[in-house]
């Protein structure tokens, strides 16, 4: 029979005695013990020494003498306190120099025999799209190879084989967005201008502006106003004062950009000589010209 205060830095399997805890009620002594996967935890003394507890669970499903074994290209060095999908991972080293872990089950079955370097062709220096392999990272997930790229921006990702050979993946990422830049861009321009819903080929090219500028700026204003102070609020053509008018540009808006905002290429015109000019001649395009030709007309039938 082992005594209590002996108990303390003994060793039993994984186990490692710590200190005492407790007795419960059941009259059962309880010592902390430090497992070598780092847990710590309280383990009654019956179930230690008569080997019925060995580690905190780490041991389960894991021989005990495993360490130093070889599987494939890769020979355990430690059993780690990570788990995937419910499975020991132990981490080893490959016969190429690297480390890996790789869960047990994949061990033995024999799906995972290296780092990646057996399995998988090294694409250093191949090209994908935008991509350029420059360095091959080994197996890093999953055992999944994962290579370095760099783009063609200059960017630099990292991409594993499967994805780059499917062709998933060709960019960091800027290709997408290229693309997804271009699709907005061309809904816009199918959105926009005689495309858009709501255009109206009746009006002008002046007052398509100034409906424009009535919420973007002043500038359009002012030429407005100074066009109309010009010729005292009055149509150039019919003389009618006041009423509902229309700063007309002689030479048309929509070509004539050096003068879009001088006063002396605009005119007032009453709402029914600007809709009659452009009826006759057209919403776009109008120069100088045809104002005075039309203004002979006026004139003429004026008098």
């Amino acid at each position: 029979m082992i005594k209590l205060e002996d108990m303390i830095g003994m060793e039993f399997g994984n186990w490692s005695v710590i200190e005492y805890s407790h007795r419960t009620k059941g009259r059962k002594h309880l010592f902390n013990c430090r497992c070598k996967c780092g847990t710590v935890k309280a383990v009654y003394k019956d179930n230690l020494v008569h080997g019925k507890s060995k580690s905190c669970g780490c041991l389960i499903g894991v021989q005990e003498d495993i360490i130093g074994k070889k599987y494939g290209r890769l020979t355990i060095l430690e059993l780690t306190n990570e788990r995937k999908f419910g499975n020991k991972v132990m981490n080893c080293l490959c016969d190429c120099g690297k480390e890996h872990k790789v869960s047990m089950n994949a061990l033995k079955f024999g799906s995972i025999k290296s780092c990646g370097c057996l399995a998988t062709p090294d694409l250093t220096g191949q090209i994908f799209g935008r991509l350029t392999v420059i360095e091959n990272l080994g197996a890093k997930e999953y055992g999944k190879q994962f290579f370095l790229c760099q783009c063609d921006c200059g960017e630099e990702v990292q991409a594993s084989r499967t994805i780059l050979n499917s062709g998933l993946k060709k960019s960091c990422g800027c290709l997408r967005r290229e693309s997804a830049s271009k699709n907005l861009m061309k809904t816009l321009s199918l959105r926009s201008g005689k495309n858009h819903y709501n255009y109206n080929p009746l009006i002008t090219d002046e007052e398509r502006a100034e409906s424009r500028y009535s919420i973007y700026g002043e500038d359009r204003r002012v030429w407005r106003r100074k066009v109309y102070e010009k010729y005292d609020y009055t149509c150039a053509c019919c003389k009618q004062r006041g009423g509902k008018l229309n700063a007309h540009h002689l030479n048309g808006y929509s070509w004539y950009e050096e003068g879009r905002y001088d006063v002396n290429n605009g005119v007032t015109l009453c709402k029914s000589c600007h809709l009659d000019f452009h009826s006759e001649y057209g919403y776009r395009d109008n120069t100088k010209e045809q104002f005075e030709e039309y203004y002979k007309k006026v004139k003429v039938s004026i008098v």
